[in-house]
This record gives structure tokens, C-alpha cells and sequence, in this order.
């Protein structure tokens, strides 16, 4: 398939829109919020502050869109974030640190540069996915073209295999320091906390019985995993994905069990990372393995329950 071919039955083409947003515009961001942190009455700082999170939030979305650079979706789901944490500074639910702010920018940029560079998602220029036939295929704004078999050894496979746990234990863990470090207010007292525990109890089994039937069937469970057959007995007749409600459930239960309002932030981080990077990568590689099969399935069962 070449660039500008029509979409066949064979595959389904994602192009570019061409409409990234240029370096000025990235300029006028940073300019902005220096401004404002320095020169701004202090009365109007914060939710200036806020609109420059989440205006730059805004343009990575929109030149994800557009170019399909893996960084861009990272930052700009992390500028979302760090523009929610404002939000609750602003309000007087939290009272952050400099320090941590700076902590979580660089973190934020950090991992989707990081990523990029370690996994080769994107060559220079703007791109696009293709799923073509039997491999799963991205090609630059330039000449070249360049493929992935659709197997665990490619790149975007690998990448995807360790994101899902990565994130369920940089949840917990966040949940932990947000809870011990940045404690607010107490939501769930105990005793009643302590529910807590049954729904990390019923993550685990959610998690633990997904995995069993899938190796039953001699299919893999890996994230990037090409798949061999179409699972559809239960736990994947209520959900398409109890492996990842199962991770849900273990980081919301754990949340609970700190009780605190901040310890929540993490399964909703858990929870926009699966939902956005990880669980449309393996809805595409099924709809390529499955087709029509797999089209049945999704229309009548939920994506999470």
C-alpha cells in the first residue's frame, strides 16, 4: 500500500492532517507562562497559569492528531495533568511545591521523548499508521516507508508490552507518595477504607482468571502480543479488557485503602494511559487478526464493562 492509496477492506489508513502547530506557536506558550509567573498580580496568577497548561496540552493533542509522534501524546495527556493539579492548587485542594512541579514537567517530557527515542515509533516529518494486510505499517512524509511485522519482536510491540504493568506500579507508587507527602482530605474513614482490600481482591482474581483462560486457549496475554484466537468467554463476555480492569481495580482499591483525595489521582492516570495509548493499539492489531468476527464482539461487549 502506498501513500494516497484508498482504503481497502485489506487495511485502514490514518493520515496526516498536515495542521501542526509551528515552533512560534510553542514559543508564544513558554512566553506566556514566564510572563505570568513574573509579572502577573498574584490574585490572577494561578488560573493564568492553568490556561497556559491547558493550552499547551491542547496544541501536543493537536499535533498528535496531525503528525502521530508518540512524545505528543505522552505531553500532552502529561500537560493535562499538571493543568488538573493546578486546577486543585487554585481551589485550595492542594498546596504544591515549586519543586514538584518542575519535578512532574520534567518527568512528563522525560518519558514521551524518552520513549520516542528508545522505540523508534516515528521517523522526521509528519506520519501515519497504516494496518495493511498482515503488518501493521507507518510511513514518513517523505519517500520512505518502513514496516513492522506483526509480531512481539517489532518495536511497537515491545514498547507496549511493559506500558500496562509500568503504569500500574507507578500508580500505586503514586498514590503512595501523594497520600504520604501531599495528603488531603480524608474521603473514606475507616473502618470503611478497609473495602479497600476487597476491591484489590477482586482485581487480582479479575486479572489473574483473564490470564488463565487466555493461556488455556493458547493465546498470548502480553500487551503487543499478536494474538492467535478471539477469546470471548468469561470474564470477556461482560469486558473486552478485565486484564486492565483488573489493574483499575487493584489501583482504585488501593486509593481507597490510603482513603485520601490525592491517592485517587493515580488510577485515573492508570486509567487515561490504558484507555488512550495502550487498549487502541490492541483493538487495531484484533480488528487486522479478526475482522468481522472481532467487529461482532466489540458491538456487544463494552470496552470496560
Amino acid at each position: 500500500m502506498t501513500k494516497g492509496q484508498s482504503v481497502e477492506s485489506a487495511g485502514r489508513m490514518i493520515r496526516p492532517n498536515n495542521r501542526e502547530i509551528p515552533l512560534w506557536g510553542w514559543l508564544a506558550v513558554i512566553a506566556y507562562m514566564v510572563l505570568v509567573d513574573n509579572l502577573m498580580p498574584s490574585e490572577y496568577e494561578g488560573w493564568a497559569i492553568v490556561a497556559g497548561w491547558f493550552a499547551a496540552s491542547a496544541m501536543c493533542l493537536v499535533n498528535y492528531r496531525s503528525c502521530g509522534r508518540y512524545h505528543c501524546k505522552i505531553t500532552g495527556l502529561g500537560f493535562l495533568g499538571l493543568g488538573v493539579l493546578a486546577v486543585l492548587e487554585e481551589i485550595g485542594v492542594l498546596d504544591l511545591e515549586a519543586w514538584v512541579i518542575w519535578t512532574a514537567l520534567l518527568t512528563v517530557l522525560a518519558v514521551g521523548f524518552g520513549l520516542e527515542y528508545r522505540y523508534k515509533k516515528s521517523k522526521s516529518g509528519s506520519s501515519y499508521v497504516v494496518a495493511c494486510g498482515s503488518k501493521a505499517c507507518s510511513s514518513s512524509g517523505g519517500d520512505q516507508e518502513f514496516c513492522m511485522n506483526n509480531n512481539d519482536e517489532g518495536d511497537h510491540a515491545r514498547m507496549y508490552k511493559y506500558v500496562p504493568g509500568s503504569t500500574l506500579a507507578a500508580s500505586i507508587i503514586t498514590a503512595v507518595v501523594l497520600h504520604y507527602f501531599f495528603p488531603v482530605t480524608t474521603i473514606i474513614p475507616f473502618p470503611y477504607n478497609l473495602l479497600g482490600l476487597l476491591i484489590v481482591g477482586f482485581g487480582v482474581y479479575s486479572a489473574f482468571l483473564s490470564v488463565r483462560l487466555l493461556i488455556s486457549n493458547n493465546t498470548t496475554f502480553e500487551a503487543g502480543g499478536n494474538p492467535s484466537s478471539l477469546v470471548t468467554r468469561r470474564p470477556y463476555s461482560y469486558s473486552r479488557n478485565p486484564i486492565y480492569l483488573g489493574f483499575l481495580l487493584i489501583a482504585l482499591g488501593t486509593a481507597t485503602i490510603l482513603s485520601s483525595l490525592s491517592a485517587f489521582i493515580a488510577p485515573i492516570i492508570f486509567f487515561l494511559v490504558v484507555n488512550t495509548i495502550i487498549i487502541p493499539f490492541e483493538e487495531n492489531r484484533l480488528q487486522k487478526n479478526f475482522g468481522i468476527e472481532y467487529e461482532k464482539y466489540k458491538a456487544s461487549v463494552r470496552r470496560w464493562l
